[in-house]
């Protein structure tokens, strides 16, 4: 009878445990997205900040003019 109730007592315990544990994990998974999808946001705005710098710095270096030439394929190396 004894062993029953010790037994129970720590099977509710162990759950208790296990609830917690993922109640925890639940948040630091919820952090971690927000952490990932807000350096996500900083990258993406500061690849588009770069790729427009870019185009601006073509466009002044090509006078605007839009290039379309294909570069000439050889079998010489490259020096």
């Amino acid at each position: 009878m004894i062993e029953r109730a010790l037994q129970a007592k720590e099977e509710q315990h162990k759950q208790e445990i296990d609830e917690l544990l993922a109640k925890q994990r639940e948040e630091i998974n919820h952090e971690h997205k927000q952490q990932m999808d807000a350096r996500t946001a900083v990258i993406t705005a500061q690849m588009v900040a770069q790729a427009v710098a870019y185009e601006d710095r073509f466009r002044t270096l090509e006078g605007y003019r839009v290039v379309t030439s294909k570069p000439e394929v050889t079998t010489k190396r490259a020096l």
